[in-house]
């Protein structure tokens, strides 16, 4: 599962998710009426951005700007169960949102959502600092995305 992929495949791959995504999601009668379809959750390092990216078919990966990251996920239970979970969550946090056209990506020390939605993305964004140490309204579903991140771990060091 982990991929040594050149920073310009992990933007293209970036991209998709953000813009295909959604409508390959609602081809599926099951996925039409959701409230999410996806969440993007980005933080910015200082030599990287990394992105989660979770959606509610049970996908999962995480892609590193500089390059590289784990494709595929969802060929694993814990994987599927938790990017629909972190994806579903995200729904609830939609009033608290704004549409957006535009996908950024976070500075160091930020933390960017990215829900994709039937109508739509919506974004919010919010010091990485507050949202792990639990003082942010988002810091539940920052821990939801740690919860897929560890997930994707967990079965990356079981292949090695």
């Amino acid at each position: 599962m982990p991929q040594s992929l050149p920073a310009e495949v992990i933007a293209n791959l970036r991209t998709k998710a953000l813009t295909e995504a959604p409508a390959l999601l609602l081809r599926n009668p099951a996925f039409r009426d959701v409230p999410a379809l996806g969440v993007l959750m980005e933080v910015g390092y200082a030599k990287s951005v990394v992105t989660l990216v979770s959606l509610i078919d049970g996908s999962a990966s995480i892609y590193f700007s500089s390059g590289g990251g784990v494709i595929g996920g969802q060929g694993h239970e814990t994987v599927r169960m938790a990017a629909r979970r972190f994806t579903q969550f995200a729904g609830v946090y939609l009033p608290e949102m704004s549409g957006c056209s535009d996908f950024p990506m976070p500075a160091i020390g930020q933390t960017i959502f990215y829900v994709l939605t039937p109508n739509g993305a919506f974004t919010q964004t919010a010091s990485e600092q507050e949202l792990g140490g639990g003082s942010h309204s988002f810091s539940p579903l920052f821990y939801a995305g740690q919860c897929v991140i560890t997930q994707l771990r967990k079965v990356t060091e079981k292949q090695k």
